[in-house]
Parts: structure tokens; C-alpha cells; sequence
């Protein structure tokens, strides 16, 4: 576990700036749809996160040179457990997990 983010914010900002065209699995998307957020509403409390939401990178279960920047932050009476990953291609992140915070719970 580190506590610097493995991907800029900025990059994350960038792929996640159009609901259209953000790398969302089914499940998570099946996730924060059960939660009452639409694409748009993802791509806002994506856009709103700060450095101060960082929470830590931790390594891949499934590969340990993969690491996954997960973020925590408030939106609405939601509190959110945010994790990105870089794609196999490289070329675009990958929002791997966007659900209730259980800490919270």
C-alpha cells in the first residue's frame, strides 16, 4: 500500500470527463446505479475529487504489478469508495469500483 496516487488526477479527470466515454465495468456500473447516480452523476463527483480524497494505491489481486488508486469522498448523503485502474491497453483508466464506503456503514 503506498500513499501516492499511482495515476495523476488529472489523467483520471481527462478519461472520466464524458459519460460516453469512460471505461466502466457492468458491475460497477450495475453498483452506482443501485446507488440512484447516472453516468453524468458520476462523471461530477469524478470531476470534483481533490488530492485530499486520495486514500491509497494498493496492488492488484489478480496481478501484482498492477496497482489501483482508490479515492473516498462525500457527495450528497452518499459517502464513496472510488478505485481506478490503468486498462491492459494502457491507454485509458478504468473505474474498477464506485460504491457505498462500508467504513462508513
Amino acid at each position: 500500500m503506498s500513499s501516492k496516487p499511482t495515476y495523476p488526477l488529472h489523467e483520471i479527470k481527462a478519461d472520466f470527463a464524458n459519460p460516453n466515454k469512460m471505461l466502466v465495468s457492468r458491475t460497477v456500473k450495475n453498483d452506482y446505479t443501485r446507488l440512484g447516480l447516472s453516468d453524468s452523476d458520476v462523471v461530477n463527483i469524478i470531476q470534483n475529487l481533490t488530492g485530499s480524497h486520495f486514500y491509497k494505491t494498493m496492488k492488484s489481486t489478480f496481478d501484482q504489478r498492477t496497482n489501483h488508486d482508490v479515492y473516498k469522498c462525500d457527495w450528497k448523503n452518499l459517502h464513496l469508495y472510488i478505485k481506478f485502474v490503468r486498462n491492459y491497453g494502457q491507454t485509458q483508466l478504468l473505474l474498477v469500483s464506485f460504491k457505498e464506503d462500508e467504513s462508513y456503514v
